[in-house]
């Protein structure tokens, strides 16, 4: 028989101006159905209003726990956090993000019921976008011969889909403080790759978009820190790969920075597009029919928009 709420669970939430959102995603905690937890809040620096609402919902709740450091970044906020914690078993949730009450204890049950699994995973849906991209998304069942290979396709899950052992985070060494996106696929790319892991088919955990998190920018940010970790990744791990299958990761990882580009690109994102298209061209990704659209984000960008304005004619 599983032992129900036997292990205690930290919750890693860091908190950065996040007052309107913030008691609502604790409140997704406290209604979990797995009641062995502690949540540790790291508040990053708030000029809202954040801690105060933090340090109120504390007080009605012992196992809420708040800190606050000078303003450095989720990164740092969740390795501060870490350090303050005393579960065994690691969840983390974003200061405006919530879960479904059966989260912990669904993830901890299969985390628990097979011999071996360090990383339990489930499903999540966007919530605050069109329908289209809100529909709620089960991933794949990533464990088997390919998993390196699936796992470098992309970020399996948001950083809120997991549970795990604390010793794997501590053993990775935690989240990488100078990466200012795709940190938490950096973390999953060190942490699941080397053990077993194990999906959980339902979607438990939701993404709260709040109107500017698919942004132009944004995208093209993602993208570029995306091909970033994905090759220092290959890079830092030269045996975790077959040759022959090293360079077909190689040639996927390429393959998903260009198709960022093209999407956005094909989709007049001009300036993402730009950005990406100049890292493929300086990394030399892309066919010779490919840089013939490439090419043109060398120059500036007003000659480059002038150019497909007379194509489109």
């Amino acid at each position: 028989m599983l032992r129900e709420n036997s292990e205690l669970i930290a919750v890693l939430m860091p908190a950065y101006n996040s007052a309107s959102f913030l008691a609502q995603s604790v409140q997704s905690v406290l209604n979990q159905s797995y009641r062995n937890f502690e949540l540790i809040i790291v508040d990053d620096g708030s000029i809202d209003g954040t801690l105060e609402i933090a340090r109120t919902l504390s007080a009605r709740d012992r196992r809420v726990k708040v800190f606050t450091q000078n303003n450095a970044g989720c990164s740092a906020a969740r390795n501060y956090a870490l350090k303050q914690a005393e579960g065994s078993l690691i969840a983390y949730l974003d200061s405006d993000d919530t879960w479904h009450p059966d989260f912990l204890e669904k993830l901890h049950r299969a985390l628990i019921a097979q011999p071996g699994v360090e990383l339990s995973y489930c499903g999540w849906q966007n919530l605050g976008v069109s329908k289209e991209r809100g529909q709620p998304y089960i991933p794949p069942d990533y464990e088997g011969a390919d998993k390196t290979l699936h796992l470098l396709q992309g970020c399996p899950w948001p950083i809120h889909a997991v549970l795990t052992n604390r010793n794997l985070i501590e053993k990775a060494g935690g989240f990488k403080e100078n990466l200012i996106a795709a940190e938490d696929y950096d973390l999953w790319l060190r942490v699941a790759v080397g053990v077993k892991i194990v999906r959980v088919p339902e979607v438990l955990a939701y993404y709260h978009h709040h109107g500017d998190s698919n942004t132009s920018a944004n995208r093209a940010l993602l993208a570029i820190s995306q091909h970033k970790v994905q090759i220092a990744f290959l890079n830092e791990n030269p045996i975790i790969l077959r040759e022959k299958d090293r360079v077909n990761a190689k040639a996927l990882v390429d393959q998903q920075l260009l198709y960022s580009g093209f999407d956005c690109y094909w989709k007049s994102e001009l300036p993402a597009a730009r950005k990406i298209f100049r890292r493929a061209m300086r990394l030399g990704c892309g066919t010779f029919k490919q840089w013939i659209h490439m090419l043109p984000s060398i120059l500036p960008l007003p000659f480059h928009s002038g150019i497909l304005s007379l194509l489109n004619r």
